[in-house]
């Protein structure tokens, strides 16, 4: 078993995560991985807005200099290179391999929820909390989130990301956020019986991690609530949102829903509309581009869905799947066919995302008229995920030469060039200089 934690998500964490996770995905020794973090209180907070912040003042303040062309270029490819392993961690995860078990151990913010979301199993419990806070920091819908929120049931993404609201416990399991129900306990027996797993096949681990997942113990908070919320949530913009709030439900819709009464509704209502007044307070603006991405990514879902010619019921189905464990061959089949689909709704959400970002920074800082997107390598090229050949670097030479990249001119089973880069570009110190130049033109 590998065990990772995550405390917080500067430069520095996302390299060392992603090379620890691209480590164990190909040790033979390690039949699954568990991703969380030491202390019950929280798992990490996201990104780390300083870094986010230093982007945009520099590229602002270099901008506005006669003399800042040449530092301003070098800022900009920093940007793309952070935004690219972003990204890349979010599709390593996703892509996993092996069973990544990504437990909520305490409160999830930000960028973090897509480190839960995305793994194959992702698990929490009764003191897991989650909840989508980046705008209140200043920091974009990034690593997948808009693929997250879009995969949720009806308008139930819109409301989590537009009210701030905090999902706990059980309910993130009911939402659709994260798969297993885990109790702590459980890693101290998945420890102790690590070794013998060695021994058994890959599918049979698989099996072995269903002995630790319980029963939900608690009912859905917004089981009630969650056809109101796609009354209101699915609108166009949040000022319209904040008009069908006011209004409220009408008299008709609300006798064909029986869950709830007039006055509850009402009450919830206005109470859900103070809620969202506080928390967009005046950066609408920034809530409305999260709310076109994730209607973006929802369209994008719908082209998908029509091309594989998959009903709407059908899609209901493939993604309750999740579930439960895959048994008959249609079981695996289904799985596959839901991962696939997925993978690729969260390729679309991670270039759409950088486009939006860049597209509106572009916008607040000034910039001439696109000029942060047009001058970015992901407009010409878009997002690629990192080469993962599946195979670990072998010193053994016999299986050197069976290796899928072994290259007889050099006798080496990898790429010396590439894998030059790769060191590079998922070492500690990545970016590092960029960041301290960026310190040196804002003091």
């Amino acid at each position: 078993m590998g065990f990772l934690f995550s405390i917080y998500s500067g430069i520095s964490q996302i390299n060392s995560l992603y090379r620890r996770l691209a480590d164990l995905e190909t040790n033979v020794y390690k039949r699954f991985v568990v991703l969380t973090s030491m202390s019950r209180d929280i798992f990490s907070k996201g990104l780390n807005s300083l870094e986010i912040n230093m982007f945009k003042e520099a590229l602002q303040l270099l901008s506005n200099h006669k003399n800042g062309a040449v530092l301003y270029g070098v800022i900009q490819r920093a940007l793309d290179d952070y935004l690219s392993n972003i990204c890349d961690l979010s599709y390593l995860i996703q892509s996993y391999q092996k069973p990544l078990v990504s437990y909520a151990n305490g409160t999830v913010g930000g960028f973090a929820t897509s480190l839960v979301s995305l793994a194959n199993v992702s698990a929490c419990h009764k003191h897991s909390r989650m909840i989508f806070n980046n705008l209140e920091h200043g920091i974009p819908l990034l690593g997948g989130q808009s693929c997250l929120l879009a995969m949720m049931r009806g308008s139930l993404g819109e409301y989590l990301v537009l009210t701030g609201h905090e999902l706990v416990g059980a309910d993130l399991v009911w939402s659709g956020l994260v798969r297993r129900y885990v109790s702590p306990d459980a890693f101290h027996v998945m420890q102790l019986t690590a070794e013998r797993q060695v021994e058994m096949p890959e599918k049979e681990t698989e099996f072995q991690l269903q002995e630790h997942f319980l029963q939900l113990d608690s009912r859905y908070s917004l089981d009630r609530f969650e056809w109101l919320i796609h009354e209101h949530f699915n609108r166009s913009s949040v000022a319209s949102i904040i008009r069908s709030l006011e209004r409220g439900v009408s008299a008709k819709k609300l006798r064909s829903n029986s869950s709830i009464n007039a006055e509850l509704a009402r009450k919830w209502e206005m109470k859900t509309l103070d809620t969202l007044t506080n928390h967009v307070g005046r950066h609408s603006e920034e809530y409305d581009i999260a709310l076109k991405l994730i209607r973006e990514v929802k369209s994008y879902k719908l082209q998908v869905l029509k091309t594989l010619d998959i009903s709407p019921k059908r899609w209901i189905e493939m993604r309750d799947f999740v579930h439960r464990p895959p048994v008959s061959t249609n079981d695996h089949k289904t799985a596959m066919m839901f991962h696939s689909i997925h993978s690729e709704l969260l390729l679309e959400s991670l270039q759409l995302e950088v486009a939006s970002w860049l597209g509106y920074l572009g916008k607040v800082l000034q910039l001439p008229s696109g000029d942060l997107w047009s001058q970015s390598k992901f407009s010409s090229h878009p997002f690629t995920p990192c080469y993962r050949s599946g195979f670990s670097l072998s010193s053994l030479p016999a299986l050197r030469r069976l290796h899928p990249d072994f290259d007889a001119r050099t006798g080496c089973d990898h790429d010396a060039v590439r894998m030059k880069r790769f060191c590079e570009r998922w070492s500690d110190d990545f970016l590092q200089r960029e960041l301290f130049l960026m310190q040196r033109i804002l003091t």
